[in-house]
């Protein structure tokens, strides 16, 4: 339920600098950060959402992010239509693009590129967020955001989810992918 103030302040500039220039962009990324609140605040009452509905937020996260990075980075969703159809925990993929956010696009200057793929196999379903810019370190210390969510799918799942942060293709960048039982919404 963590929503990092950074990124709270940094939306709100993004939608500040954007209110006098495009009024009605400045209006849906403003729609868009209440969606993204609202969800954080209803994840107590609702622990397990449709996956399309996670998507919509996810989405709209890019979106501000996009607002942010403007010409430093490029998001594609690569969704699979049967994974649609799944539920997960509330905010789940949410803490995997900000990290590919946070520790990767922020911190480079080159153009970076943001993949999200959803896929189901059999019964299982598989979230992989691919960074191209940034640096996973041979030990990686996971931080508050990945140790939550960790905890999260443990709970939820016991030891037939898992989490795992790889380095991307030839060492750079990086791969967050999550696996877990695939249950209809």
């Amino acid at each position: 339920q963590q929503v990092e103030p950074h990124f709270l302040f940094n939306a709100l500039n993004t939608i500040a600098s954007t209110i006098h220039n495009d009024p009605q962009r400045a209006d849906a990324l403003l729609m868009r950060l209440a969606a993204l609140l609202r969800a954080a605040t209803e994840l107590s009452r609702r622990p397990f959402a449709p996956l399309a509905d996670e998507l919509q937020l996810l989405e709209g996260y890019a979106a501000i992010m996009q607002e942010r990075f403007a010409d430093r980075v490029q998001v594609a969703f690569e969704i699979d239509p049967a994974a649609s159809e799944g539920r997960v925990p509330t905010l789940l993929l949410q803490p995997l693009l900000e990290n590919a956010f946070r520790h990767g696009v922020e911190r480079e200057s080159a153009l970076a590129h943001v993949r999200v793929q959803v896929r189901r196999t059999q019964q299982r379903l598989r979230v992989d967020v691919h960074c191209s810019a940034g640096v996973v370190p041979d030990a990686p210390q996971p931080g508050v955001g990945l140790a939550n969510l960790r905890e999260r799918l443990r709970t939820a799942y016991g030891d037939d989810a898992q989490l795992q942060l790889e380095p991307g293709a030839g060492g750079r960048g990086s791969v967050a992918s999550i696996e877990l039982p695939f249950v209809r919404a």
